[in-house]
């Protein structure tokens, strides 16, 4: 009976896949170093959310755009399937805190410090850890950072930033990497077969 138990275990312990948790950095008074290290953040209301894939879209209608160059209506992906997902409703009011991952979308994480507008102040977790409040938090970001105007998605300047050419200097380090690069490649291949 033990050695049944046993087995069933060992069972059990094999094929059973890995559940790891969210291990966020505590959520500190907000200040001008945590603004520093996002591309983009907004308060804005969730206008569609995309079907949970690899990574899900939810569309924003920004209200008060803080940092960043996007139009009013922007894309931001987030995980919906791990132990880490984010979970947007349409109609939501959000503080959001992103890095770019394209010139049309920004990414989210469950560790940044994005939080919705609750009624309800013991559910939300930046307000039981931080003391700040939601409208402490925009009155904070409007004060300090200001409201940016939104770009325009027809304009040369929306795709302008994001796509530029490197310098004649970058160029020839980018140039004399990839040259060193495959000399070395070559010289493996010739050593292995040999």
């Amino acid at each position: 009976m033990i050695q049944l138990r046993l087995y069933t275990i060992l069972f059990f312990l094999a094929f059973a896949e890995p559940v790891f948790s969210c291990d966020c950095p505590p959520i500190s008074k907000l200040n001008a170093d945590y603004t520093k290290q996002y591309d983009l953040i907004f308060r804005g209301r969730v206008k569609s959310v995309g079907e949970c894939g690899k990574e899900s879209i939810a569309v924003f209608i920004i209200d008060k755009l803080f940092k960043g160059q996007v139009p009013m209506e922007f894309n931001v992906a987030f995980d919906c399937k791990s132990s880490c997902m984010m979970n947007f409703s349409v109609g939501q009011d959000w503080i959001i805190y992103s890095k770019m991952v394209r010139v049309d979308k920004a990414h989210v994480t469950v560790c940044s410090r994005s939080r919705q507008n609750v009624k309800r102040m013991e559910e939300d977790m930046v307000y039981l850890t931080s003391g700040e409040s939601f409208d402490d938090e925009d009155h904070y970001l409007t004060r300090n950072l200001g409201i940016q105007n939104y770009l325009n998605p027809q304009s040369k300047n929306f795709t302008e930033p994001m796509n530029q050419l490197p310098d004649g200097k970058t160029s020839l380090i980018l140039v004399l990497v990839s040259v060193v690069g495959l000399i070395s490649i070559n010289f493996l291949v010739a050593r292995w077969r040999k």
